[in-house]
């Protein structure tokens, strides 16, 4: 399987990327590839990473991807969906320092429940079993119908930001 690993272009997610090459050294099998952006970091178990590359050659990677793992936001979330993936999220959290706020934590809640194909991890010690999950799910055969979810996306997409604006 090729996992699909992005931190985005935010500040560094250190706690993201040690817990998936963890993964990743446990699970030579899997092809894992990660954007690692401004992350101090440097896995030593993935098959790839990068910092950051064209948006047209990180969507063929996308594209490429069986699962993919990314920090809360909407980008990854919307891509996921867009190609059917299972798809972990571990949203960067202000307790940390990875944010000044907790919005992408609002996000995940805001969307969990949707989908079988998508979870998330707050606590990076269950990164593992969440992967594992996943790729069993893609295995199995389980994708999403993104037609069916498009309204109800944009809807708690708009829903979010119109809160966030008032805030």
């Amino acid at each position: 399987m090729n996992v699909l690993l992005t931190v985005g272009t935010g500040v560094q997610f250190d706690r993201l990327l040690r817990a998936a090459d963890a993964w990743a050294a446990r699970h030579p099998e899997h092809a894992v590839t990660m954007q690692i952006g401004y992350s101090d970091y440097q896995p030593a178990h993935a098959a790839e990473f990068f910092r950051f590359m064209p948006f047209a050659e990180f969507q063929k990677r996308f594209d490429a991807a069986d699962v993919a793992v990314a920090h809360g936001s909407a980008g990854p979330i919307l891509g996921a969906r867009r190609r059917g993936l299972p798809l972990v999220l571990v949203p960067r959290q202000k307790q940390y320092g990875e944010m000044s706020n907790d919005h992408q934590v609002e996000i995940c809640e805001a969307i969990r429940g949707e989908s079988a194909l998508h979870e998330t991890v707050l606590d990076a010690g269950g990164l593992g079993a969440a992967i594992d999950r996943a790729i069993e799910k893609r295995r199995g055969g389980l994708a999403y119908e993104p037609h069916l979810l498009k309204d109800r996306l944009v809807a708690t997409i708009a829903a979010f930001v119109e809160s966030a604006a008032r805030d």
